[in-house]
C-alpha cells in the first residue's frame, strides 16, 4: 500500500485539531512524559527546533525554558491555534512540511541545539524518515542532539491487532537504531517507559558520531560543590573503611601480609593497580585532539577543584 500524499496529510491534521485540543482538559501522561525528556535536554541559552508542535501545548513548556524556539507543522490551521496558545518573544511558529517542503526556511534559522520530535517520527513515512533525520542532522550546532519520543513496534503491533481504528494516517514502526544510523547519527540514549501499558513508549536522542567522542568535563561550581559533600558524606558513612585503608589494614591484590609484593618490592603507590598509574613519564593520546597529553591518576575530583588547572580541551557537557 502506498504511502498518502502530503497534502493528504496535512488535510488530516487540519481536521485533527479537535482532537489535540482535548489535551488542553485534561494530563496527558504521554505528553507529559515526552515534555520532561526534552526538558532535560534543553539548556536556557538553547536555541531549538520543534517539529511537529501541533497546536502548540508542548511548545508552550519548551518556551519556558529555551532560549529561542522554532515550532513547526504540517498543518496551517494547528499553527495558527499554536500562535495564539504559545506565541510568545521567544518563539518563532512557521508551517512547514518535513519531508516536502523547502529546506531554505529551516536553514536561514540555523543551527539549533536541540531538534526535537515528540511523537511525530512514526507519522512520517518509512521511506523518508531516514532523509528528514539527515537533513535535521545538518541543522545541529556543534554537540547539538535530536529527541525523539515514538510509540514502540510492539506497541504498534498491539494497535494493529485490537484497535485499528485509533491509528493516524500514518503510523510506522520505528526501529530507532537502524534508522540513526540510516541517516548517518548515533544512538546517545534510549530507554522504553510504560505508560497505560508495558513497554508502550521509546525516548531517545540522537546524535553526531563525532560528539560521542571521549573528553575531560569542564566541572561547573555547583557540581564541584555537590561532589565534595557527597565524597564527605560517603566518609563518614564507611569510617571503619575508610580508616581501615588509611592504617593500611587493608591488603590489596599481589600484596602480602607484610606489605611485600609478589616479587619481594615493596607495596606503595608503584604496587598493583597503581603501578599503571604511576608511569607517569609515558603517554596517551588525546581522544579530541590526537595529541599526547601525561597520563594522570583516575581520581573523581572534578578538574580544578584541587588547584591544578582545567584541561585546554575540557568542554561542557551540555
Amino acid at each position: 500500500m502506498s504511502a498518502p500524499s502530503q497534502t493528504s496529510v496535512a488535510r488530516y491534521y487540519d481536521r485533527f485539531t479537535a482532537w489535540l485540543t482535548r489535551d488542553l482538559t485534561r494530563f496527558n501522561i504521554r505528553q507529559h512524559a515526552a515534555i520532561e525528556t526534552s526538558l532535560g535536554e534543553i539548556g536556557r541559552n538553547h536555541t531549538v527546533l520543534e517539529i511537529g508542535c501541533g497546536i502548540g501545548l508542548t511548545t508552550r513548556a519548551l518556551a519556558r525554558q529555551a532560549g529561542f524556539l522554532v515550532a513547526t507543522d504540517i498543518s496551517a490551521r494547528n499553527v495558527a491555534i499554536a500562535q495564539r496558545l504559545a506565541g510568545g518573544p521567544n518563539v518563532e511558529l512557521l508551517r512547514h512540511d518535513i519531508v516536502e517542503g523547502s529546506a531554505e526556511a529551516l536553514q536561514a534559522r540555523a543551527p539549533f541545539d536541540r531538534i526535537v520530535l515528540l511523537d511525530v517520527i512514526e507519522h512520517i513515512p518509512s521511506a523518508h524518515a531516514p532523509t528528514v533525520l539527515a537533513r535535521l542532522k545538518a541543522l545541529l550546532a556543534p554537540d547539538g542532539r535530536l529527541v525523539l519520543t515514538f510509540p514502540t513496534p510492539e506497541y504498534l503491533g498491539l494497535m494493529r491487532r485490537t484497535g485499528r481504528e485509533k491509528l493516524q494516517i500514518v503510523d510506522e514502526d520505528v526501529h530507532i537504531a537502524e534508522l540513526a544510523a540510516q541517516a548517518g547519527l548515533a544512538l546517545r540514549e534510549f530507554r522504553r517507559l510504560d505508560m497505560w501499558w508495558t513497554n508502550q513508549y521509546g525516548h531517545a536522542v540522537l546524535v553526531r558520531y563525532e560528539d560521542l567522542a571521549v573528553r575531560r568535563r569542564r566541572f561547573r561550581p555547583w557540581l564541584e560543590l555537590y561532589l565534595k559533600r557527597r565524597r564527605r558524606a560517603w566518609r563518614r558513612g564507611n569510617e571503619d573503611l575508610v580508616a581501615a585503608i588509611e592504617d593500611g589494614g587493608i591488603v590489596g591484590d599481589g600484596l602480602r601480609e607484610d606489605g611485600q609484593g609478589e616479587d619481594g618490592q615493596s607495596g606503595g603507590e608503584n604496587s598493583g593497580d597503581g603501578a599503571f598509574w604511576a608511569a607517569d613519564q609515558e603517554a596517551w593520546p588525546d581522544p579530541v585532539t590526537g595529541s599526547d597529553t601525561a597520563r594522570d591518576a583516575p581520581s573523581d575530583d572534578p578538574p580544578g577543584s584541587d588547584g591544578a588547572p582545567e584541561p585546554a580541551n575540557g568542554r561542557p557537557s551540555g
